[in-house]
């Protein structure tokens, strides 16, 4: 309690305060929790806190139900209250296996399975924390280094479909997608490699204005012919490639964002 209050006391305005997880047998007030949270909202009203004063990892509390914490996990649905109200969430997420720096340990995720997993956070309303360990010299190791300038590079041409977004208010579904929306404008993420046009069910032809590849600009046909069109008149079709029933191309085998502006309807 007194090194809480230093941190809230002599570091100025503090916007988050992590607290790590109870060992076995203990969480909430067996650590007085009820009066921990009060103190540090009275020095600092504004600050968002996680949950692990109440419940560590494996127990939830009373804050949600019917999930597990999202640490090295990505959670099936979106995270919400027992009354469907959805909360505030962020999964933790490591670049090999473990927490910090671990010599070793080199088993490293790809770029692109970072990417995908930052997307699929925010597909579901949650944020991506992904940890990054520097070595004893205070180095950040060559692995991390290489990922996380892949990813840069991806961010630098589609920030727009992860930054002030989050889960898509319209229920659109297409394969080997996931849909990030903020107001008007909806970003499918294609990650894998569809079978012809791109079939987006819950989205008709008519809601949809424009649609363009978010990191060049091209311009994505919105099919109105055609006997997949004629069959699913109620299904929108997008098509990147010259001929309608051509194999889509992905010019980003990790994740082609679309950007789709769409009428209220």
């Amino acid at each position: 309690h007194a090194q809480v209050r230093e941190l809230c006391t002599n570091y100025g305005k503090l916007d988050l305060l992590w607290f790590d997880f109870s060992y076995d047998g203990h969480c909430g007030e067996d650590w007085r929790a009820g009066e921990l949270v009060e103190m540090v909202r009275t020095l600092q009203p504004g600050i968002l806190l996680n949950s692990r004063l109440e419940a560590s990892g494996g127990s939830l509390g009373s804050l949600l139900s019917g999930a597990p914490t999202p640490e090295q996990i990505l959670p099936p649905a979106p995270l919400c209250r027992p009354d469907g109200t959805p909360v505030c969430w962020e999964a933790c997420q490591t670049m090999n296996n473990s927490f910090g720096y671990t010599a070793a340990d080199r088993c490293f995720k790809t770029a692109r399975t970072c990417i995908r997993q930052l997307v699929e956070c925010v597909s579901k309303g949650g944020n991506y924390l992904l940890n990054v360990g520097p070595d004893a010299r205070g180095n950040i190791p060559p692995q991390s280094r290489r990922i996380l300038c892949e990813i840069g590079e991806w961010m630098r041409l589609n920030a727009d479909s992860i930054y002030g977004c989050g889960a898509s208010a319209i229920p659109v579904a297409a394969f080997g997608c996931r849909a990030t929306a903020r107001g008007k404008n909806l970003y499918l993420h294609v990650m894998e490699q569809p079978v012809g046009p791109l079939a987006l069910t819950g989205l008709s032809p008519a809601a949809i204005r424009s649609a363009r590849v978010l990191a060049t600009g091209a311009e994505a046909d919105i099919l109105t012919s055609g006997w997949a069109v004629q069959n699913y008149p109620q299904t929108a079709f997008l098509s990147l490639a010259a001929q309608a029933n051509e194999t889509l191309p992905l010019p980003d085998e990790t994740d082609t964002v679309l950007h789709l502006t769409v009428s209220e309807t």
